[in-house]
């Protein structure tokens, strides 16, 4: 791509050599968890573990297609096909979190493997979301069997800041795969409304929307992973710049572009010296607050997503990327390839300073991008 793939940072072979190491940690994490999820890790890489999933197995799963293409071990392979089985028995489970579950594995399986019985799985799922869709809030609501450890955000009247990436990535995928026009109606109108819902006007988000069910008025917004109401965590906004990047790449949806850019500069401007915003931007007792290596993750990846594309911003974005991600490897990533210091919910306590499994599949599909 022309302007964005002569600038490198970091010494010849940090990414590659990064890469390699998520790759051992992958081995090593199957060696632990068996047909298990992993979750997140204790500060001696011990794996917290799910039988289903919960909201974020895909995420493994999609660890295992790309360490599978990369080193042909048919064994990860194998484990990835059938622990996406099992993420298929909630296919049709009433939760937004399918569009995350079923896009990094179904879907990306389908890709990968040309597998048609995968891909049906994922326009399954796309077709589930579609039907939670409330059409006078336009919004997909986070649903009534939503699962989310430790945390209770299931409900039929609530949407969220992340509703522009976590359901909608496996929409945009059965859009670009199937053509149907409501795939891409639906996760046009949803991204249009987060935006109107939850952008404030610096840029920064909140986070939860409650909404009126039959009239779809947006009653009041919240904060449930915040410090308040009114501050800005850190992965809501980074889940929004996926969101939004992932929905440019899709449709060239120029509003989605001109939404990615006030809040990348938030983002850029609420960060510490090493580009890892603490959990919440505005959280008063930082910086005696956890850092959220996740949502760095997050930012990198969007912004490596939108430097593919040829637009004006792309050197600067491929720039930040990299740079971003290269304070990841040489501040926060172990020598055996755990990726430290990620904060899932602090206000709840669960998992405040630890090896997230969002956070690794991040910092790989980054590196997947990166090394050579």
């Amino acid at each position: 791509m022309e302007g964005a793939t002569d600038v490198r940072v970091g010494p010849p072979g940090l990414f590659s050599r990064a890469l390699n190491s998520l790759i051992h940690r992958v081995y090593d994490t199957v060696h632990q968890v068996g047909e298990l999820f992993p979750f997140h890790a204790d500060e001696n890489g011990r794996w917290f573990t799910s039988e289903n999933g919960d909201w974020c197995g895909g995420y493994w799963v999609a660890m295992l297609w790309i360490c599978y293409r990369r080193t042909g071990d048919v064994s990860l392979r194998d484990l990835a096909l059938r622990l996406t089985a099992r993420l298929a028995l909630r296919v049709n489970a009433i939760d937004m979190f399918r569009g995350i579950n079923h896009y990094y594995s179904a879907a990306l399986g389908a890709d990968l493997l040309d597998d048609e019985s995968l891909a049906r799985i994922a326009v399954s799922a796309a077709e589930g979301i579609c039907a939670m869709y409330n059409p006078r809030a336009r919004m997909i609501p986070l649903g009534s069997e939503a699962q989310v450890r430790g945390t209770q955000v299931n409900g039929d009247d609530k949407g969220a800041v992340d509703n522009a990436m976590v359901p909608l990535m496996v929409v945009w995928w059965a859009w670009r795969r199937t053509k149907r026009p409501e795939f891409k109606a639906v996760a046009t109108a949803v991204t249009d409304q987060v935006c109107n819902w939850f952008i404030r006007p610096d840029g920064s988000t909140w986070h939860v929307g409650y909404f009126d069910k039959t009239s779809g008025v947006l009653l009041q917004r919240r904060g449930i992973l915040n410090y308040s109401d009114d501050t800005c965590w850190s992965r809501g906004q980074s889940w929004l710049l996926y969101g939004l990047a992932n929905g440019y790449l899709h449709s060239g949806n120029p509003s989605f572009l001109n939404s990615f850019r006030p809040l990348w500069d938030y983002f850029s401007s609420h960060v510490p010296d090493d580009m890892v915003p603490y959990y919440d931007f505005e959280d008063p007792r930082r910086p005696d607050v956890p850092q959220d290596t996740s949502a760095a993750a997050l930012a990198s990846a969007s912004l490596l997503l939108l430097a593919e594309r040829r637009q004006p911003d792309s050197p600067e974005f491929q720039l930040s990327a990299e740079s971003l991600a290269a304070s990841l490897v040489t501040k926060y990533l172990t020598v055996d390839g755990r990726l430290l210091h990620g904060c899932f919910d602090f206000p709840r306590s669960v998992a405040t300073d630890n090896e997230l499994i969002w956070g690794t599949y991040y910092l790989m599909e980054i590196l997947d991008r990166l090394a050579h």
